[in-house]
């Protein structure tokens, strides 16, 4: 991969319509430069890209950095690209697949283990005691993790809420985990009943 120097900025000025697509015509590969940034590289050593490709990739450029990086393997995934773009598009690819598993299963633990018990309520409406009978029984089960991980879910959803104006508050501030340590030093408590207690 070559880095590029100041001096080759001004021809990778952002340009749109007809005038893009004339200079993707050269050739086009991502490019590393030294501060970098991932930018385009016009040229006639590259592989020409299919009009539509090439308009499409110029454009997200243009957005910036992430959108141009993310659009080979979340927009261009059927669409032939020159070897120049095989690894950016692998890493892109890999990039979008694991963010959709992430928030799935973040769905998927809230449908399961808060949305039974708290998912008709009003979000103003949740208390932190509820919220904590919801974590103890996950807990109950023996999900120590999945409890934890549930909590700063619905931590997140709180704040959302609170910064739409959806609720005043988050419940889950009431709410600070005791979790035994996984390696048991010297003075703490690995025997506790329940790995909540409120403030």
């Amino acid at each position: 991969m070559r880095l590029l120097g100041p001096e080759i900025r001004n021809e990778l000025a952002p340009v749109s319509g007809n005038t893009a697509q004339s200079r993707m015509a050269k050739g086009f590969a991502p490019v590393l430069i030294p501060h970098g940034h991932l930018l385009p590289e016009r040229g006639d050593e590259w592989a020409p890209l299919e009009p539509e490709a090439a308009l499409q990739l110029q454009e997200s450029f243009d957005r910036g950095t992430g959108h141009g990086l993310l659009t080979p393997g979340a927009a261009l995934v059927g669409v032939p690209l020159p070897s120049a773009f095989g690894y950016w598009r692998d890493l892109s690819a890999r990039y979008v697949t694991d963010t959709a598993g992430h928030s799935d299963k973040i769905i998927r633990r809230l449908e399961r283990d808060i949305f039974p018990w708290l998912g008709g309520r009003p979000i103003a409406e949740i208390t932190a005691p509820e919220l904590l009978a919801v974590l103890r029984r996950i807990e109950s089960r023996g999900a120590i993790e999945t409890a934890h991980r549930a909590q700063q879910n619905c931590s997140q959803v709180f704040r959302y809420a609170v910064a739409t104006g959806r609720a005043e508050r988050d419940p889950t501030a009431d709410l600070r985990p005791r979790w035994p340590p996984k390696f048991p030093l010297r003075g703490a408590l690995t025997n506790s009943s329940s790995p909540f207690e409120t403030r």
